[in-house]
């Protein structure tokens, strides 16, 4: 059971003894902390206890009942539950001081210890918690157990007029009271006087309000050496400690190693004089006054320890990083210097943090702090022109293979390549905005917008993907080139895209046949605003296409005349004599025949309309087609519901593609 120390039991008047033990304040237990959890759990299991008041220990069924006979008689019951309860109190307020786990003590209530005991053991660990638990052992013991062990002739104590402790200071054992904690004031001055001035070692708890109330004696007297000059002078110059003050201070931290928080600045100038610097960090850190800690940090400090202890993002590191740096700071070595205590540094210094990301290499990050940076920034030039030639360098990788792509015509592909690589080239114009990387930009637009575009034409009208094409169309809208291959490419690209808007946009206005001959007045009223939608972008693409030599412009400008005349007509939306766009179609695409057919009905000159039919016949029929299909396609072109069986002249607009051969059997064309 717990270990008692014998040889202070033995100094103790033999006489007193019996009720000494049970004192409040006398505790002789030594186990460790091993030895504490074995004893808390064996005192938990038994079913009888016994002590002596020094003493607790299981006992057994047979010394229970002597015990109790002995009380019958009215000699001492040392199983008597009060007794009891005050000797498993003691023991588990001698594990409060040792600083040991009271994790299992609880379990002690089944032996009559009240919770609120409990409550105060498992309390965070300071004066009031354990002025609270002497004062519990204090009142408990004189209102439940005392007259118990009272002796004749001996005095009692009262609640009010013992504090704990105070039993051995009556016996002039002035060692043992450090060990309790004490906390009365009187007490814990007369203890110091009896045992600092005798000189002798004793055993104490460190930081205890004991401990540094003698620390704070040292203290006072390393306070008294201000009125000697060399001491001033230390205070003002930061020199040299007295040899008589390090003694006393090491002193006082022998006692009470936390004192050294109540005047940081004594103990940091203390620590720094003898080269203790992990010491003296630890109160730099904690200073309120960040200037006075960066001024003690760089007058003591070399740079490696700097690293060593000064935590990255902390307000420390924080302001430690912007002693090194200004705002015109362009040493990489003091940048990266700086950054290893402030992970945020560009928040404060854009400029310096976008250099150190660009050398390196954190081409990402960099661009981040850079667009997220407040408007008015400034940046080295430099560094914005390597870090977009980097996003420029990973664009140009991007485009190269998307153009494989396109020779593959795998548009796919390039439709999922090209959007990356648009944004490069888009970040480096931010960083850098010059000719040549707008130019970049509007070829890599028009390579996706020609993706976009070519893709959703090996769809059918039905299944297009609208959004695809406005946007395609939205993006060539941006560009311009000025090398004629480009500008071909561009008014190619850009044709098709108008185009297709239109072939979506009439598919969803024609009329059936049956609109068309009973209703067509309110249907076309109804389709008005569509209809004219259709009319505007067919003018864009004769503007944009006018005058060109390129034959595959050609044909999407002889489409576009043939549709804006046609569709013009069919609705009766103007007055105006559309001959002219059909001519103009056939003069643009002179090989389709169904343009000239067309232009031959038009004309009254009957020489020229014999020619115009029989050179409009003759490539009919060289196409494969009678002038059967050409009536049957003519009569019904505008119908939503016409009946592609009745002729296999089907898509007249794509016998003269550049792009297409052969007969085209589109089942859904729009004309």
């Amino acid at each position: 059971m717990p270990r008692i120390n014998y040889s202070l039991l033995v100094k103790l008047p033999e006489e007193k003894r019996d009720f000494l033990g049970f004192r409040p304040d006398i505790l002789l237990f030594q186990d460790d902390e091993s030895e504490y959890q074995a004893t808390i759990h064996k005192l938990t299991a038994a079913k009888y206890l016994y002590t002596d008041g020094f003493d607790i220990r299981p006992a057994s069924l047979l010394r229970y009942v002597f015990e109790s006979f002995k009380g019958w008689l009215g000699l001492d019951n040392n199983c008597e539950p009060r007794k009891v309860q005050m000797g498993l109190r003691k023991y588990a307020f001698y594990g409060y001081l040792q600083g040991y786990s009271q994790t299992h003590s609880n379990s002690l209530q089944r032996h009559g210890v009240p919770a609120i005991f409990f409550h105060l053991l498992h309390s965070p660990r300071g004066d009031d918690t354990t002025k609270a638990l002497q004062d519990n052992l204090t009142r408990f013991y004189v209102s439940d157990v005392q007259h118990l062990v009272a002796k004749e002739g001996e005095p009692s104590i009262s609640f009010e007029n013992h504090s704990f402790g105070k039993t051995w200071a009556s016996l002039e054992l002035w060692s043992e009271i450090p060990k309790l904690d004490p906390q009365d004031d009187s007490l814990i001055t007369t203890t110091v006087e009896h045992l600092e001035n005798s000189r002798t070692s004793y055993t104490f708890l460190k930081n205890s309000k004991y401990a540094f109330s003698v620390a704070q004696i040292y203290m006072n007297e390393v306070r008294a050496h201000q009125n000697t000059n060399r001491f001033k002078k230390y205070l003002k110059s930061f020199l040299n400690f007295s040899t008589d003050a390090q003694a006393l201070i090491e002193k006082a931290i022998f006692y009470a190693p936390d004192i050294c928080l109540q005047n940081k600045n004594i103990f940091i100038n203390f620590y720094l004089e003898k080269k203790n610097f992990d010491a003296a960090f630890h109160l730099i850190e904690q200073l309120q006054d960040l200037k006075e800690a960066i001024t003690l940090l760089n007058n003591h400090f070399e740079k490696s320890k700097l690293l060593q202890y000064v935590k990255k993002d902390s307000p420390l590191g924080i302001a430690l990083s912007k002693q090194f740096i200004t705002e015109n700071t362009t040493k990489l070595e003091d940048i990266r210097f700086a950054a290893q205590f402030n992970s945020n540094l560009g928040a404060d210094f854009p400029a310096q943090g976008l250099r150190l990301l660009v050398a390196d290499q954190q081409y990402d990050a960099a661009y981040t702090l850079y667009s997220n940076a407040q408007k008015g920034s400034e940046f080295y030039s430099d560094d914005l022109e390597k870090l977009a030639d980097y996003f420029t360098e990973r664009s140009s990788v991007t485009e190269s293979t998307a153009l494989q792509f396109a020779t593959q015509k795998n548009w796919k592909a390039v439709m999922e390549l090209m959007p990356e690589g648009i944004q490069f080239t888009e970040k480096a114009i931010s960083l850098d905005d010059n000719g040549r990387r707008t130019q970049r930009l509007n070829i890599q637009r028009l390579l996706y917008a020609r993706a976009l575009i070519e893709n959703d034409n090996t769809r059918s009208i039905s299944d297009c993907n609208i959004k695809q094409v406005n946007q395609a169309v939205e993006l060539l809208k941006q560009c311009s080139f000025s090398a004629n291959r480009d500008k071909e490419n561009y008014k190619l690209a850009l044709a098709k895209g108008l185009m297709r808007q239109v072939d979506y946009k009439i598919k969803a206005i024609l009329p059936t046949e049956y609109e068309a001959k009973h209703q067509f007045i309110a249907f076309t009223k109804a389709h008005y605003a569509e209809i004219q939608e259709i009319v505007t972008l067919l003018r864009e693409i004769i503007e944009l296409l006018k005058n060109t030599d390129n034959q595959q412009l050609k044909f999407y400008l002889g489409k576009a005349n043939f549709i804006l005349a046609d569709i013009t007509l069919f609705f009766s939306l103007s007055d105006e004599n559309m001959n002219h766009f059909y001519i103009a179609a056939m003069k643009a695409v002179p090989t389709n025949p169904i343009y000239t057919l067309i232009c031959s009905e038009l004309t009254e000159d009957k020489d020229k309309k014999e020619d115009l039919q029989a050179e409009g016949v003759g490539l009919l029929k060289d196409l494969g087609y009678s002038t059967l299909d050409y009536y049957r396609w003519s009569e019904h072109r505008w119908h939503k519901d016409k009946i592609s069986e009745a002729t296999q002249l089907v898509d007249p607009h794509n016998f003269d593609n550049p792009e297409k051969s052969g007969k085209t059997r589109a089942r859904f064309s729009i004309i």
